[in-house]
């Protein structure tokens, strides 16, 4: 179980770093960063806000599951399933289109993870 850990504090972190991005595109879509009241506080600012907290407590995660994992390890499973995370969450959270290109890379990157899950 021990060693189960860092790989599940993985997951919550990719989970977290996904929530961050799309917090921030619905918080930040609506904000207009060169007023002088960007600090006004409402229901955008909270959701932007929101999504910088959860992206720095991803970043904080991860820091601390390279602790009990390689670096090669970490890295070659967090940062595709991130990116895979983040762009179908685009698309079923944000109505996003994901063109056949994308969709082919997607396909390229669990390959990917296969290949470097087999170590």
């Amino acid at each position: 179980m021990t060693r189960l850990l860092p790989w599940l504090l993985l997951a919550m972190c990719v989970f977290f770093g996904t929530a961050s991005t799309i917090l921030m595109r619905l918080g930040g879509s609506g904000l207009d960063f060169f007023s002088k009241n960007i600090f006004a506080l409402n229901q955008k600012s909270l959701l932007w806000l929101l999504g910088l907290i959860l992206g720095w407590v991803a970043g904080l995660g991860y820091a601390v599951s390279l602790s009990r994992l390689q670096v090669t390890q970490a890295s070659a499973v967090y940062f595709p399933l991130l990116y895979i995370s983040i762009i179908l969450s685009g698309v079923f959270f944000l109505n996003e289109d994901i063109s056949n290109l994308k969709k082919l890379g997607i396909l390229f990157i669990f390959i990917g993870l296969i290949f470097c899950a087999r170590e």
